[in-house]
């Protein structure tokens, strides 16, 4: 008596929890970083990159322009704003004297006629006084303009090659970020260049597959649905085994069902999960096809009969190939429970 049927015995895949396939953003010198071709990485570990060599070379010369226009702006920041800043100083006393001896000349007119005092060429004219007042409060708005903005009103060209050294620093990062190949998460990096030994720079072009990265935390048990009838059984009671070449049994639950193109036609697949503990095992069968046991948990105690054992038993019950009718025949009150590809599972009736 159990509560399991085995439905049928099956060639599965074997896989990992995720699989990514990893191909070439650019063309050119690949440099493989490992000597390897296949090895368990961390997240974010870079394994290979394009021209370092060519990369390095154009973060030095973004660098140097940096350095540059670093030193121009501690140039005008020291040299050229103080001096900007003496000269409108400088105009504005200027402005405002011109400014106080015109008014104070043009209200004492006998001081015209003493040229030793050097007013001999004041132009007193009228629209020359409201002229200087404008200077005046030009020359005091732009010091504090000048106060306020600092380096912003001199900048002029340095302004805009800063903003075209930002455009090609980005450039320049997103071009790394496709020249580096990471690895996107935890797990097994398959190289499929051919590499060859002392061999670390490999010639590709853009959509060379070069790698493989697997996710080898959990392992998956993929079936085919080969009997129609599995897609109405309880998919929680299913689960599959297998055995290890040591003899070990792995059990795996129900995970999904999934619609997949294989062969050039859609099938169906059930998808069974290992549990964390029995990963490792189980790993190193990845990407093989292994033998397995599909089976059936029932709520209630069954006869697991073989069929070939009932034919013999009493090959006129079963002439019709109707198993429930036959072991309704055989056994009043019985019935069929669950039916695999060599056994049945039998429930008897419950005793008077």
């Amino acid at each position: 008596m159990t509560n399991q049927i085995r439905l049928a015995t099956l060639s599965c895949k074997v896989l990992p929890k995720s699989s990514l396939t990893i191909v070439s953003p650019l063309n050119g010198l690949l440099r493989v970083k490992l000597n390897v071709a296949q090895t368990n990485l961390a997240a974010g570990k870079v394994w290979a990159e394009f021209e370092p060599r060519l990369l390095a070379g154009e973060e030095e010369v973004l660098q140097e322009t940096k350095q540059r226009l670093d030193q121009r702006e501690r140039a005008l920041r020291e040299l050229e704003l103080p001096r900007q800043r003496l000269k409108l100083t400088r105009d504005l006393w200027e402005a405002e004297r011109q400014t106080a001896l015109l008014s104070w000349v043009r209200t004492n007119q006998d001081l015209l006629a003493m040229t030793s005092m050097g007013y001999k060429n004041l132009d007193l004219r009228p629209e020359v006084l409201p002229l200087l007042e404008e200077e005046t409060g030009l020359i005091k708005r732009s010091l504090t303009v000048l106060s306020e903005t600092n380096l912003i009103s001199l900048e002029g060209d340095l302004a805009l090659q800063r903003s075209e050294w930002q455009r090609r620093r980005v450039e320049f990062e997103h071009k790394k970020e496709l020249a580096q190949l990471k690895m996107p998460l935890a797990g097994q990096l398959t190289i499929s260049l051919p590499m060859a030994e002392g061999v670390v720079e490999y010639p590709v072009t853009t959509g060379n597959e070069l790698a493989v990265v697997r996710d080898m935390s959990l392992i998956q048990l993929r079936l085919a649905l080969v009997d129609s009838s599995w897609a109405a059984l309880p998919v929680d009671s299913l689960s599959v085994s297998i055995r290890l070449p040591a003899g070990e049994v792995l059990t795996a639950a129900y995970s999904a069902k999934r619609i997949e193109r294989a062969q050039a036609r859609e099938e169906a697949f059930f998808y069974f999960l290992m549990p964390a503990e029995q990963s490792a095992p189980a790993a190193r069968l990845v990407g093989l096809d292994v033998p397995a046991d599909l089976r059936l948990t029932l709520e209630r105690p069954v006869r697991v009969v073989s069929k070939l054992t009932l034919v013999l038993h009493e090959p006129g019950a079963f002439q019709s190939r109707n198993w429930a009718d036959g072991v309704a025949r055989l056994w009043p009150g019985a019935r069929v429970a669950a039916e695999g590809q060599t056994e049945l599972a039998i429930e008897l009736p419950e005793p008077p």
